[in-house]
């Protein structure tokens, strides 16, 4: 496996943007991408809700996404936050080299 996806759900860009700038400036993470106006719908103390959302794709490499995903329950604001880790098997070389640069080694 190259590299791993972090999945995130959070509910303001202002969050979404504070925890990418923090992961970064941490180099534990090569990038960010935030896709806001996410609908979502879920089950909270025991009735539906519904909310508005972003959904936050952080880039890094396995051997950092345990210490990824800790730092983001750190820094947001969810009691419950959804944090997954994708792992994908290719990248292309280019992309992989800069993210290995860009992260700690």
């Amino acid at each position: 496996m190259d590299y791993v996806e972090i999945h995130w759900t959070c509910d303001s860009m202002e969050e979404a943007q504070m925890a990418a700038q923090a992961l970064i400036n941490e180099k534990l993470v090569a990038c960010a991408n935030i896709l806001p106006h996410m609908e979502s719908v879920y089950v909270w103390e025991g009735a539906v809700e519904r909310g508005k959302e972003l959904k936050v794709f952080f880039k890094t490499l396995p051997e950092l996404g345990e210490e990824v995903a800790l730092r983001i329950k750190e820094l947001c604001s969810y009691d419950v936050p959804e944090i997954s880790c994708v792992e994908l098997k290719s990248l292309n070389a280019d992309y992989l080299s800069w993210m290995r640069e860009s992260v700690r080694s």
